[in-house]
């Protein structure tokens, strides 16, 4: 061990080793290692409690804990502080700067501190916070955690092949290419001017991932440009993402011809605020997640939802360039406004209207003959009613979960299945035809329809969910042709589904079974099957009907 406690000058006159602690007692005087620039190399600790300490433009090597909180004045000089040790501390007054730091073991840095250069080929964990003008993070390298890696004006990651995941990594106002494409997990990022000067962020190319949310505001009194039309550069965000302006000037992002991607979270909803900006394109890849326009605006250069949910959130849309490819759920609340969108996808991916939470009429949005793939009505506040202003062509299914689908004068055309799980409120038919022009499909709860038809050429089957009741204000046309029936069948065989066709039916080649028949006269379709348990159908009378157990209706005799 070597302790100093004297009021004078030590000064080491070449390279110094201490086998043990170095100790810079309370009330000693000046620790100089600066007149001769000695490598300084200590297996234990370094306390400096001392008047003043001047490290020299030598190597500092450190096996254990470093603390300097004590001294009154601390001179960095051109000093390489190098902690090796496994679980050490780094202990220093908050005003401390230091020239090179570098952590090639596990340090925690206890309180805030800055320096031009900081190197880990370890673990650096920040308590507070640590503001270095260089980084350098070797591979297998990590800083990590609860306090925050500050870059400023100009401040550059040299190195970016470990991980940082800190609580908070600041990049401050101006960085021109100097923090490299890679991955990094802090909790929160941000990218912000703070002066009142124009200043840019300029990213490289390549890809930017970031593990948490992600911040890009100006508070200055002048402009802040996000560059990325330099270098193309592609952003992964796995959290929020939020663009804002709270200071005198603008904030303006400029797009390249990359991507932004929105991905990873797994769970719950991050909100995505661009300010109103003109983006890159857009990609959702998050299955269980739902990423939400929130406060304003987007004009992108395509929209790509490969899994997960986008939700518009009231927030209008312009695309700017490309389509929109749907393989997962985007939705609406109906209020918004779709610029340069030929459709929503109508090959793939669910379109669902979620509304406002209000009791109100919004209007289902047109695009033509085909509109979407899968339709689903949504509200789960209840009061919403979606309007159909045109005819409604889906290639998928249409499902009612909360809210009302109002046809008026309208048809409905799908390929797919009707589930409609909110039953009489859910639909309100108006005057509208509803046509089956799928293949095999199924009708899921009881729903009233104005007219209902499925004719087919080849032999198909229309599923009827057990117990349901379809009640046809003016036109059943339930059609096969030939020898290529239209089977007619309950979710549950043995089970009855029930039919009330109230004025006209138009009824052949089909094979029924488990159908109940609610009012008469009986069907009678030309060229059927009867397979069985059929009431008010093939001249049975409909006053008894065998539904099987916990059906409700008594044996048929």
């Amino acid at each position: 061990h070597l302790t100093f406690s004297g009021a004078g000058t030590l000064q080491p006159p070449s390279a110094l080793t201490v086998g043990g602690n170095l100790t810079c007692q309370a009330g000693a005087g000046t620790f100089d290692a600066a007149t001769s620039d000695p490598a300084v190399s200590v297996t234990g600790n370094v306390v400096q409690d001392n008047v003043t300490v001047s490290l020299g433009d030598g190597a500092w090597t450190i096996a254990g804990d470093f603390d300097c909180a004590g001294v009154t004045t601390l001179n960095r000089n051109a000093s390489t502080v190098t902690m090796t040790g496994t679980t050490t501390t780094l202990t220093a007054p908050s005003w401390a700067s230091f020239y090179y730091l570098a952590f090639s073991g596990e340090t925690r840095i206890a309180d805030f501190i800055t320096c031009d250069r900081l190197t880990v080929s370890g673990t650096c964990d920040i308590d507070f916070g640590i503001h270095a003008a260089d980084v350098r993070v070797a591979a297998a390298a990590d800083i990590t955690g609860s306090g925050e890696l500050g870059l400023f004006w100009g401040a550059t990651i040299t190195q970016m092949a470990g991980v940082i995941d800190c609580a908070r990594l600041l990049i401050v106002n101006d960085h021109d290419q100097n923090i490299p494409p890679g991955r990094y997990d802090s909790a929160l990022v941000r990218i912000y001017n703070s002066v009142g000067a124009n200043l840019t962020f300029r990213p490289q190319a390549g890809t930017y991932t970031f593990g948490g949310n992600v911040e890009i505001f100006n508070t200055g009194n002048a402009d802040y440009l996000i560059d990325n039309a330099t270098n193309d550069a592609d952003y992964v965000f796995e959290g929020s993402l939020t663009l804002s302006n709270t200071g005198g000037g603008t904030l303006t992002w400029t797009k390249g011809d990359g991507t932004l991607t929105f991905s990873g979270a797994g769970a719950g909803t991050q909100s995505l605020g661009f300010l109103g900006s003109n983006v890159e394109a857009l990609v959702i890849d998050d299955a269980g997640a739902v990423k939400q326009l929130t406060g304003s605006a987007v004009t992108c250069a395509g929209l790509t939802v490969t899994d997960g949910t986008f939700s518009l959130n009231g927030q209008n849309v312009t695309l700017s360039a490309g389509t929109v490819i749907n393989d997962g759920e985007i939705h609406l609340r109906g209020d918004e406004t779709l610029t340069g969108i030929t459709n929503l996808d109508t090959d793939s991916g669910t379109v669902a209207y979620v509304g406002r939470n209000l009791t109100e009429t919004l209007a289902i949005k047109d695009f033509g003959a085909s509109d979407y793939h899968h339709l689903t009505i949504a509200d789960s506040g209840g009061g919403t009613t979606f309007a159909l202003g045109a005819a409604l062509g889906l290639a998928g299914d249409c499902t009612i979960t909360g809210g009302e689908l109002s046809a008026g004068t309208h048809a409905i055309t799908l390929t797919g299945d009707w589930d409609n799980q909110v039953g009489a409120t859910g639909f309100t038919c108006g005057t509208g035809l509803v046509t089956l022009s799928g293949a095999d499909q199924e009708l899921s709860g009881s729903t009233t329809f104005y007219a209902l038809t499925k004719t087919v050429a080849t032999a198909r089957t229309l599923t009827f969910a057990a117990g349901s009741r379809q009640t046809v204000l003016n036109a059943l046309i339930l059609q096969g042709a030939g020898g290529n029936l239209l089977s007619l069948r309950s979710s549950t065989p043995g089970t009855q589904w029930l039919i009330d066709p109230q004025l006209t039916r138009t009824c052949s080649s089909l094979d029924v079974r488990d159908g109940y028949n609610l009012r008469g006269p009986s069907i009678n379709p030309s060229g059927s099957l009867n397979s069985g348990n059929n009431a008010g159908w093939f001249g049975r009378a409909a006053g008894r009907a065998q539904g099987g157990a916990g059906s409700g209706y008594p044996p048929m005799y």
